[in-house]
């Protein structure tokens, strides 16, 4: 189903967290209730698509309020959001992000029972009180569960936003929210998505990083503490929607420093590969999938060079000891052997890692 986004950047929040300017990491100015009555409108009609053909029967699509926190705006407000989803095909479906603190209302979730939601997406950030208080979130770990819970309980599917690298958080804390959220009814019902916390021109955070009151995660610290995360929601059973930031040019701009990369996502699945295999063969030989091959090979080598600083074997040996399943054979010596350490013109951005602080 194809999705129409709109972003409602720091709509209905009911404070300002330390690390969050929603416009610029969206980029864009919040759209009206017409506005977005309009555009569905259009799109709807089938007026545009793909081939430039106008279609008579339109497909249904999910439309998505992101940015901002949807059940803490004004109701009469909501409510006209909520209608302009009425303009949408029969079978459309509706998903928004909210916050924790404004799930109280009880006629507001029988109100909202009563629309096609694909899902809420609750902003926890953490459930760590220390970490949620450092970061002014304004709520606990247990107004999280809760507010999971009032949703369920009015049939309203649910996943949660937490994030890497804030303020007093550690790994033992991102693990340990994992651990509660699977304390709820199966996990298999709860989606999650990664966000890291980037420094931002103009919050508060950045005041604290230029006074030396914070110090943000590398891209290696986030890639390898996100790959733990990775795998300990994998074996709990949590599915995992996204992980990183949307790019956009405006959030490239404000970023003064912490785990920006693009492509984060791809190596934080790298190292909960390479985590993988040596929790599951400290001394090889690793099979992999064919279709796996770039979270270890990609990005200068980074899987390669993890699981060589995990098993203290060399890259080159490591790259001996792994064979590609689903009919793709091991090139030993390939070119994955050019983007090893040493080779700076292939290696990746920030790609030497701080043995000390990030070998798990």
């Amino acid at each position: 189903m194809r999705r129409i986004p709109f972003f409602l950047p720091m709509r209905g929040c009911p404070s300002r967290c330390v690390y969050c300017d929603q416009r610029e990491i969206t980029g864009v100015e919040p759209p009206s209730p017409r506005d977005v009555a309009e555009t569905i409108f259009t799109r709807s009609r089938g007026i545009s698509s793909e081939k430039g053909q106008k279609t008579t029967s339109p497909e249904p699509f999910e439309v998505c309020f992101f940015g901002g926190s949807f059940t803490c705006l004004p109701r009469s407000l909501l409510r006209e959001y909520l209608q302009s989803f009425r303009k949408a095909p029969p079978g459309s479906l509706l998903r928004f992000s909210t916050h924790p603190r404004c799930l109280d209302d009880a006629s507001l979730l029988e109100e909202l029972e009563t629309y096609p939601i694909s899902v809420a997406e609750l902003g926890a950030a953490s459930l760590d009180a220390r970490v949620l208080a450092a970061s002014h979130r304004n709520h606990d770990g247990e107004t999280v569960l809760s507010g999971i819970e009032k949703l369920r309980a009015h049939r309203i599917p649910v996943g949660v936003q937490l994030m890497l690298g804030l303020p007093e958080q550690n790994l033992s804390s991102v693990l340990e929210d994992l651990r509660r959220l699977a304390t709820l009814s199966d996990p298999r019902q709860l989606p999650l998505r990664l966000y890291p916390c980037l420094v931002l021109a103009g919050t508060e955070l950045e005041r604290c990083f230029r006074q030396g009151r914070y110090e943000p995660l590398s891209v290696e610290d986030a890639a390898i503490q996100g790959g733990r995360w990775l795998l300990h929601a994998k074996k709990l059973g949590f599915p995992v929607l996204r992980i990183g930031l949307q790019e956009t040019i405006s959030l490239r701009k404000s970023v003064v420093a912490g785990p920006y990369h693009p492509a984060l996502g791809e190596l934080v699945r790298g190292s909960a590969l390479a985590l993988e295999l040596a929790e599951t063969n400290p001394r090889g030989p690793w099979g992999v999938p064919a279709a796996q091959r770039s979270l270890l090979t990609g990005h200068g080598g980074w899987g390669i060079r993890l699981l060589s600083r995990i098993t203290g074997a060399e890259p080159v040996e490591v790259l001996r000891l792994l064979f590609w399943t689903g009919g793709v054979k091991n090139r030993r010596g390939s070119d994955v052997s050019k983007n090893m350490p040493g080779d700076k013109d292939n290696e990746a951005p920030g790609a030497k890692v701080d043995e000390e602080r990030n070998v798990p």
